[in-house]
C-alpha cells in the first residue's frame, strides 16, 4: 500500500508511486501534495514536505530524499537520479526539463552547532533552480540560483549563482564557459 499523508491530493493519470515510497507533511499531513501525470516516483523514495508539486512526465529513482518546511515545487519533464537528496528548509523551486544526477544533493540551509552556545553556521536561504538545468551526478550545491540551461559536471560542488547556458566543474566548481562547449547551443529555424 502507497503511503500517502495530505489533506489535499491530486495525482495525475498514469502516474506510478512505488507501494514503498512514503509521501508526508513534516509533522504528519502534508498540506498539499501534486503529482502530476505520467510521473514516476520509485521505490523508497520519502518525500517529507508539507508542500509539494512536481509535474507531468517526471522520474523520481529510487532512494531519493526530499524534506523541508518550506514548499518544494519541481517543474515538468524533470529526472532525478537515485539516492539524491533536495532540501526545502530555505524553499526550493526547480524549472521544467531539469536533471539532477544520482546521488547529487541540493541544500537550501546550513545547520547543525546549537547558536545558543556560540555556532556560527546556522542560515537557509531559497534555492531557484531554472529551466533545462543539468547537474551531471555526485554534485553538491548550496542555496544558489541557477539560470536555465546551466550546467555542472560530475562531482561539482556549486558554491555560487549559476549563469545562463554556462558549464561549471571542479571543488568548488569554477565557470568553464570558453574552455569546454556549453550546454546548449544556438539552432536557427533552417
Amino acid at each position: 500500500m502507497i503511503n500517502i499523508q495530505a489533506e489535499e491530493l491530486l495525482i495525475g493519470d498514469n502516474t506510478f508511486i512505488s507501494p514503498s515510497a512514503s509521501i508526508r507533511g513534516t509533522n504528519g499531513k502534508a498540506k498539499r501534495i501534486l503529482i502530476g501525470e505520467n510521473t514516476f516516483i520509485g521505490d523508497n523514495v520519502q518525500i517529507i514536505v508539507d508542500e509539494f508539486s512536481i509535474g507531468d512526465y517526471c522520474k523520481v529513482h529510487h532512494h531519493s530524499n526530499f524534506h523541508g518546511y518550506k514548499p518544494l515545487n519541481i517543474g515538468h519533464n524533470a529526472w532525478i537520479g537515485q539516492g539524491t537528496i533536495i532540501d526545502s528548509i530555505g524553499g526550493t523551486s526547480i524549472g521544467n526539463n531539469c536533471g539532477i544526477g544520482a546521488y547529487s544533493q541540493l541544500w537550501s540551509h546550513i545547520r547543525y552547532g546549537d547558536p545558543l552556545a556560540g555556532c556560527n553556521y546556522e542560515s537557509d536561504s531559497p534555492m531557484n533552480i531554472g529551466n533545462d538545468v543539468w547537474f551531471v551526478g555526485h554534485c553538491i550545491v548550496s542555496p544558489i540560483t541557477a539560470a536555465d540551461q546551466s550546467m555542472a559536471l560530475v562531482g561539482s560542488v556549486i558554491t555560487k549563482n549559476m549563469e545562463k547556458n554556462h558549464i561549471y566543474g571542479g571543488s568548488p566548481a569554477k565557470d568553464l564557459t570558453g574552455k569546454i562547449p556549453s550546454q546548449y547551443s544556438p539552432i536557427t529555424l533552417e
